[in-house]
C-alpha cells in the first residue's frame, strides 16, 4: 500500500485547505470593497440613498422634503398591506403574480431607503417623526399579519 502522507511534506488535503482559505480571503476582500460603493436605488426613476437637498433647520423643525420621504414610506407600506389582503383573499393568485413582484420590489426599495435615512443629518424633530412613522408602520404590518383592519 502506497504511503499517502510523508512526514515533513505537505499532503494534498493540507494544500487544498490553504488554497481554499486563500480563495475565501480574496472573496471576502472583494466583497468588503464592493460594500464601500453602494448601488443607487430607484423607485419610479427616483434616485435614493442620498438625503434630499434641504436647507439646515432648527432641531424643532421637520422639513417638508424629509417629511415627504417618511410619508412616502408609510403610504407605500399601507398600499402593500392592502394589496396583500386582496392577494390572500383572491381565488386566482397566479393572475396577480406580476403585481406581487412589483409590490415586493417597491417594499424592498422603500425599506432600504428608510434604513439609509438613519445616516442622514436629521433634526431632533425629524428623528422623532421618523420613529413615529416606524411605529405606525410596525403596527400596520402586525395588524395586517393578524388580519385586523
Amino acid at each position: 500500500m502506497p504511503q499517502l502522507f510523508k512526514p515533513g511534506k505537505l499532503c494534498y488535503t493540507e494544500s487544498m485547505k490553504k488554497i481554499v482559505s486563500l480563495i475565501l480571503i480574496l472573496v471576502t476582500a472583494f466583497t468588503l470593497a464592493a460594500c464601500g460603493s453602494r448601488p443607487r436605488i430607484t423607485i419610479h426613476e427616483k434616485e435614493y440613498y442620498t438625503q434630499p437637498a434641504v436647507e439646515a433647520a432648527a432641531d424643532d423643525v421637520v422639513r417638508p422634503e424629509i417629511q415627504a420621504v417618511f410619508d412616502e414610506y408609510e403610504n407605500g407600506m399601507r398600499e402593500y398591506c392592502d394589496f396583500m389582503y386582496r392577494y390572500n383573499s383572491s381565488g386566482n393568485k397566479p393572475a396577480m403574480a406580476d403585481e406581487l413582484t412589483e409590490y415586493a420590489t417597491m417594499i424592498n426599495e422603500l425599506g432600504a431607503y428608510f434604513t439609509c435615512s438613519a445616516e442622514w443629518d436629521l433634526t431632533e424633530a425629524e428623528r422623532a417623526y421618523r420613529d413615529e412613522v416606524q411605529e405606525r408602520v410596525t403596527r400596520i404590518l402586525v395588524n395586517s399579519a393578524a388580519g385586523i383592519d
